[in-house]
């Protein structure tokens, strides 16, 4: 497996965050979330729709997100490290 460099990743963590809300929550917009603000707080989802959140970008990165991490994320910028640490280059 290779890693996707650093702003790439990052880039499309953010991408595959905006299109998996945008499905959920249409009403949400990151660019309004203070990065380091509380993430669940900010967007104010149920948790079937955190839940919802979490498969979407799974499936949108071809990621795992262990239950025990997604509970510790609590920032935006915590969320989106935690993806781009985790994506792959496209085809790998």
């Amino acid at each position: 497996m290779t890693s996707a460099s650093g702003d790439e990743a990052r880039r499309r963590a953010r991408q595959a965050l905006e299109d998996v809300l945008g499905d959920i929550a249409p009403e949400i917009e990151l660019e309004a979330i203070d990065p380091d603000a509380e993430f669940r707080r900010e967007v104010d989802l149920d948790s079937v729709d955190v839940l919802n959140v979490l498969a979407g970008l799974e499936e949108a990165l071809e990621i795992d997100i262990a239950e025990a991490d997604a509970s510790r994320i609590t920032t935006l910028e915590e969320f989106l490290a935690y993806l781009a640490d985790r994506v792959r280059e496209p085809g790998s």
